[in-house]
């Protein structure tokens, strides 16, 4: 329950006395944590008494990278239209304490080069350190974080940037082994996928334990061989490696 400060007693005397109606929108009530004040509010200080504030309304800025052009572009709109109506909902909740979010989307065409200077853009980069482990000169109009970026082959040069200049690359839309799932040690980045390597064992399961006719199980009666249609680029070789690693370990169990 909240109880008024200095101010709310003063306003309501002043009604006692015949001054009218006071209006209460801008006033401070006291509080001891947030969630004593209202939406848009935490517990701030107010003429050095604990008492409900405006929150800070600065947006936080998150960037995208995608493919909203082109033959892939369903993949990057479809990312884009989720994440907006995501950030819609927890806008309307109040945000992040209190702090809007607001989503930059740039369209890479699926290009890597394209998709790097995307990131140059998000992140504000002044000046570039040359070293991979020293971080970018970054102006004040950077994003927060970098989220749902589509594509293997972006990814293998987006991602780098973002562990270099130590921002949060959340989600991926890739499920690539290189650089995500090969032990590269990066805090900075969180996948949210499964990867090709899970992805195919399902599939060479599915294959080997149900389909009929099936594979390897019974050289007689059964298929031995997989014929993969991969595109032609890091990608599809991500793809076919993993389908690969798939069937020799399922050809040698007994």
């Amino acid at each position: 329950m909240r109880t008024p400060t200095r101010v709310t007693v003063l306003a309501a005397l002043a009604a006692a006395l015949g001054c009218g109606s006071p209006n209460l929108s801008n006033t401070a009530w006291s509080c001891r944590t947030d969630a004593d004040c209202g939406t848009g509010q935490v517990c701030g200080t107010v003429g050095g008494a604990r008492a409900c504030v405006a929150t800070v309304s600065t947006p936080l800025l998150v960037g995208m990278s995608g493919p909203l052009q082109g033959p892939s572009q369903d993949l990057g709109l479809e990312m884009r239209r989720g994440i907006s109506a995501m950030f819609g909902r927890a806008n309307a909740d109040g945000g992040v304490f209190g702090r809007p979010l607001e989503l930059r989307s740039m369209n890479d065409n699926y290009d890597p080069m394209l998709a790097v200077q995307n990131m140059k853009m998000l992140l504000d980069i002044e000046q570039e350190s040359g070293s991979p482990d020293v971080p970018d000169v970054r102006g004040s109009d950077s994003v927060f974080a970098i989220l749902g970026n589509i594509g293997t082959p972006t990814m293998l040069e987006t991602a780098p940037i973002a562990t270099r200049d130590r921002v949060l690359f959340f989600a991926p839309f890739t499920g690539a082994q290189r650089y995500l799932r090969d032990g590269t040690n990066s805090p900075y980045v969180y996948n949210y996928r499964a990867g090709y390597y899970q992805e195919a064992d399902t599939m060479v399961d599915y294959m080997a334990t149900y389909r009929q006719p099936r594979i390897i199980s019974n050289p007689a009666t059964s298929y031995r061989h997989i014929l993969a249609f991969t595109q032609r680029d890091s990608y599809g070789d991500a793809g076919y490696n993993s389908l690969v690693n798939s069937y020799n370990r399922l050809s040698r169990l007994p």
